[in-house]
Order: structure tokens, then sequence, then C-alpha cells
């Protein structure tokens, strides 16, 4: 995996969070994390394209599994 962090998030928090939610057999793959002032952007990028739905699902199951390990809005500003 190539990270590309442009935030003050620390590399390794990112990483344990992509290897949270990766799936099985994906290891060549490219990783951008940058600041938005929209929190949904990337939803809404994403939504109403059909070819684009695993992506919508990607978001879904990431924000599951943050929810079952307690990553809170509080918790992920606090990392920062």
């Amino acid at each position: 995996m190539r990270l590309k962090n442009y935030t003050d998030i620390d590399d390794e928090f990112i990483r344990s969070v992509i290897r949270a939610v990766r799936p099985a057999g994906i290891s060549n793959f490219d990783v951008r994390v940058s600041n938005s002032q929209y929190a949904m952007r990337g939803r809404a990028y994403w939504a109403g394209k059909d070819n684009r739905r695993e992506v919508l699902a990607a978001l879904d199951y990431a924000e599951v599994i943050g929810k079952l390990r307690g990553w809170d809005k509080a918790q992920m500003k606090a990392a920062v």
C-alpha cells in the first residue's frame, strides 16, 4: 500500500484503519488522505454512479467497523 497523507493525522493510525477495513486479498493499492470541509464529500461524490456501488459499500463497511470498534468523532479529533 502506498499512503499519501496530506493531513496531521498520524500515518500509523491511518494504516490501522485501512487494515481494519481492507478486504482479504487486496494488497497493491494507493490511499490519499486530505482534509475537506465536507465530512460526507466522498459519499456524495460516489452516489448515483452505478459502476461504483462497491465504493459506497466500502464506505458503509468502514463506518460500521468504526462504530463497532468505538471510533467516534471525538476520538478521531483527539487522535489528530
